[in-house]
């Protein structure tokens, strides 16, 4: 009797070793024979589950994200209440973290040349600034009351130092070490944490 095969939990194993691969050689370097040997599969093998390298890089690319997604909503879900706590599975300060961060580092530099990756870059964007501005109405209460202005603005702005630091901890991390990731995340989240009830102020 042959065995029978899960087609999603062999998807979700491919696109994880794809995410290996793309951590060590880039969107551009990677090619179908190494996700191939990443997995112990033939490259014929892999043909069974993703049509094509685009497809797997596309599957791949949604791993790290779903990986922050995950651990974030746990955290809300428990009750955590700390903005810092929330958004630190988004920076380079652990192994995991900092492979999960290396793969969209490789990916931000392809994207630019390549139309199907801006259109997924735009909506994990959207689905992250979302996952951002739930972190922020549960670590401060001032919050909810803020105009749709000032929110968008505050949570685009932690995006945007999210962006900074995972590029500068997988790219130059003996200056920018995990402790100096934390201590830089946790001044600008106090001082745009004051900046903004200025503003709300006003």
């Amino acid at each position: 009797m042959p065995r029978v095969v899960d087609h999603e939990k062999q998807r979700e194993l491919i696109a994880y070793a794809a995410c290996r691969v793309l951590a060590q050689k880039g969107v551009s370097g990677a090619r179908m024979v190494d996700f191939a040997n990443e997995v112990g599969f033939s490259t014929g093998m892999l043909l069974n589950y993703y049509d094509n390298k685009d497809a797997i890089v596309t599957a791949a690319l949604r791993v790290p994200f779903l990986n922050v997604i995950a651990t974030t909503k746990k955290l809300l879900k428990s009750g955590n209440s700390d903005l810092y706590t929330l958004l630190e599975p988004c920076i380079p300060v652990t192994q995991k973290t900092f492979d999960d961060c290396s793969v969209w580092v490789s990916f931000w530099g392809a994207m630019i040349a390549d139309e199907k990756l801006v259109k997924l870059n735009t909506a994990l964007h959207e689905e992250s600034i979302q996952l951002v501005e739930d972190a922020i109405r549960a670590a401060w209460p001032e919050a909810h009351d803020w105009s749709d202005v000032l929110m968008n603005d505050v949570r685009l702005s932690v995006s945007t130092y999210l962006f900074g630091l995972s590029t500068g901890g997988v790219a130059n991390p003996t200056d920018w070490t995990s402790d100096a990731q934390k201590r830089q995340l946790k001044i600008q989240l106090e001082m745009l944490r004051d900046w903004a009830r200025q503003q709300d102020q006003t």
